[in-house]
């Protein structure tokens, strides 16, 4: 009933779907919650009853989206695994603009795979893959020449 009906649990106030998702076993979770403050991307959110999923009960807001319909307000909120990290963010968003990393890497590689390239690409401002990743080197080069 949580998802299907969630204005039965929260009748006098907003609430919003949180999606909980880990970074690298790829295992996520989702839940209607009422929402009694405003949340803002990179707050840090608690909840022990996802440990059992993900071992873990910290996650951080890493999107959150709204939207109208019908005059209803729909809120969704992204929770990734783990604390949030701005220097992080900032080389996302830099790598981003400049286009230092592209999508397809975003989404296949984990997150530490990309911690690494971020590392090598915009902190040292080198090209390519750095050594310790030939194998996703060698992937990405041959994913690059079948577009071709």
């Amino acid at each position: 009933m949580n998802l299907k009906k969630p204005e039965l649990f929260f009748p006098d106030s907003n609430f919003g779907t949180f999606y909980f998702k880990d970074g690298y076993g790829k295992q996520y979770a989702f839940f209607n919650l009422g929402l009694s403050q405003t949340i803002n991307v990179g707050d840090n959110f608690s909840w022990s009853f996802l440990s059992g999923k993900f071992s873990s009960t910290t996650f951080y807001v890493e999107s959150i989206n709204h939207e109208h319909t019908k005059g209803i307000l729909k809120t969704s909120v992204n929770l990734k695994l783990g604390y949030f990290n701005s220097y992080r963010q900032l080389l996302l968003d830099k790598s981003s603009f400049l286009n230092l990393i592209d999508l397809n890497e975003m989404l296949t590689l984990s997150d530490y795979k990309i911690d690494e390239l971020l590392y090598h690409r915009v902190e040292n401002k080198k090209d390519g893959f750095p050594d310790s990743m030939a194998k996703e080197a060698n992937y990405f080069e041959k994913m690059n020449r079948r577009r071709r």
